[in-house]
């Protein structure tokens, strides 16, 4: 099994003094015979900073990882030792202070698959794997598609077509070093063979020809980041999530010109997009002499995703 990156770790998370220490005086290392015990310590620390749905999900997650038990043996009171209790405490303190939880035990779903992530890439969201039902819609019938995933992050979208698109070649390009370095590792881990290359999609040029360009690029205007949850915008990269207020559209039009010229003549241009902004990414791809642009709501039924063939 190959080893993971090193996390990267951010300024502002290791420069912040923790605001809770949940265990000091409590005595729960020694007291916690049993997973359960375990499971609703996680709940009661974490309903009043998550609510009681998301406490929950996260105290299974933390308990799940750190015992290697499932939800049946952890409400059956399986024992635990000291070891997995104090492993279970660090996991916790950490997540009571907003780091994400998936950051903390490196791990996030997506597609029902498993990744690897660290602060250098975004964790995968549910909404986005609409992506991936889309592109595949697309290209599942051609026999060896040329897929390219830009500002692959994590290569969750890349690694996905590949995983179920075997016969397609597929290409994910970022240009951070160190997600890069995730995708490999989780492509790697994964046994799913993708090509990666640092590439800044704003001034260069991708690898041409194309019948699937799929992206969730940076879209959130930095004006919003302090509407936004602690847990993100102290731990995600801020590379990833946010652009200039000037021009929110800017990876849009980069990927509209890469459309263009690269698309072959059924191929598919698949984004993410801001909800507030999705309107005028289907202008921007109409005035850029795409065709077919859509625009499609999540589950949520928020404006998700816009998607243009070539002209």
């Amino acid at each position: 099994m190959p080893r993971p990156p090193a996390p990267i770790p951010t300024r502002v998370a290791c420069s912040v003094r923790p605001s809770l220490v949940i265990f000091r005086g409590t005595n729960i290392v020694e007291n916690a015979t049993n997973s359960k015990v375990l499971f609703d310590t996680a709940v009661r620390q974490l309903r009043p900073i998550y609510g009681p749905d998301e406490a929950e999900a996260i105290a299974f997650l933390i308990v799940e990882k750190t015992t290697h038990q499932n939800r049946t043996q952890i409400l059956a009171s399986t024992p635990v030792n000291l070891r997995v209790t104090e492993s279970f405490e660090r996991a916790l303190n950490r997540v009571a202070r907003h780091e994400p939880v998936q950051y903390v035990l490196g791990e996030a779903y997506f597609f029902g698959l498993s990744f690897y992530v660290n602060p250098s890439v975004l964790i995968p969201r549910p909404e986005t794997e609409m992506l991936v039902d889309e592109g595949m819609r697309h290209v599942a019938t051609l026999d060896h598609p040329k897929i390219v995933d830009a500002c692959t992050g994590s290569g969750c979208i890349a690694i996905a077509l590949r995983h179920h698109l075997p016969q397609a070649h597929v290409t994910g390009v970022d240009v951070s070093d160190e997600a890069l370095q995730v995708a490999r590792f989780n492509a790697q881990r994964l046994q799913t063979p993708v090509h990666w290359a640092k590439l800044n999609v704003l001034t260069e040029q991708l690898p041409g020809p194309i019948d699937l360009l799929v992206s969730n690029p940076p879209y959130i205007p930095a004006s919003e980041k302090e509407q936004m949850a602690e847990n993100v915008t102290r731990y995600e990269p801020g590379l990833a999530l946010f652009v200039p207020d000037r021009d929110p559209l800017v990876f849009y039009r980069a990927l509209a010109a890469h459309a263009r010229e690269h698309l072959t003549t059924a191929g598919r241009l698949v984004t993410e997009v801001h909800e507030k902004l999705a309107g005028q990414v289907a202008t921007l791809y109409t005035e850029t002499g795409l065709s077919d642009v859509q625009v499609k709501k999540d589950l949520a039924g928020k404006d998700r995703m816009v998607t243009a063939r070539s002209a």
